[in-house]
């Protein structure tokens, strides 16, 4: 072990022990709580992305459960007098089959870890959240879930894999 003359290792019962000035044990301080710190964020981000991902799968999985059901039982949910969006709840059943459909797989996308899901994803549950909105009337309680989890999920996908914090290019 190379010693510099300013700093000096000892041996005390079989631990090491550097001895240096305390500018020089700040900054290796510092310089670990920063690796300690990346990695925890690291690891939050990438528990995140699971989380988003299999919510994602649950949400698209409720959006086609939703569209069959307003496709095949088409008095299952109320019918709204003098709604601006009012369609047919087979209308309504076929456009969350296929906000559902796309979930899904964006979210397969996700656990495959391709490059494209992020982005899509982020798109789709928009799509999903103001389709929601728009299902208000129909089934109140069930679309301020879905539109609830939305916004989760598009907050995990927004974070992801930065832990947080907004990457900067620093230059070459």
């Amino acid at each position: 072990m190379r010693v510099s003359p300013d700093r000096r290792a000892s041996d005390v019962g079989g631990i090491s022990v550097w001895e240096g000035t305390d500018r020089e044990r700040g900054f290796d301080m510092v310089r670990h709580a920063s690796t300690e710190r990346e990695s925890t964020s690291s690891a939050v981000a990438a528990t995140g992305m699971i989380l988003a991902a299999t919510l994602m799968l649950l949400i698209g999985l409720f959006q086609v459960l939703m569209g069959v059901v307003g496709v095949v039982r088409r008095a299952f949910y109320a019918h709204p007098d003098a709604y601006p969006y009012a369609f047919t709840t087979r209308t309504w059943g076929w456009i969350n089959i296929v906000i559902g459909a796309v979930l899904l797989l964006t979210a397969l996308g996700l656990y495959a870890n391709a490059g494209w899901a992020r982005v899509v994803g982020i798109i789709v549950v928009v799509l999903a959240g103001v389709g929601n909105f728009m299902f208000l009337p129909y089934y109140p309680v069930w679309s301020v879930l879905l539109i609830a989890l939305d916004v989760f999920v598009i907050w995990a996908l927004i974070r992801g894999d930065t832990g947080g914090r907004a990457e900067t290019w620093q230059g070459d």
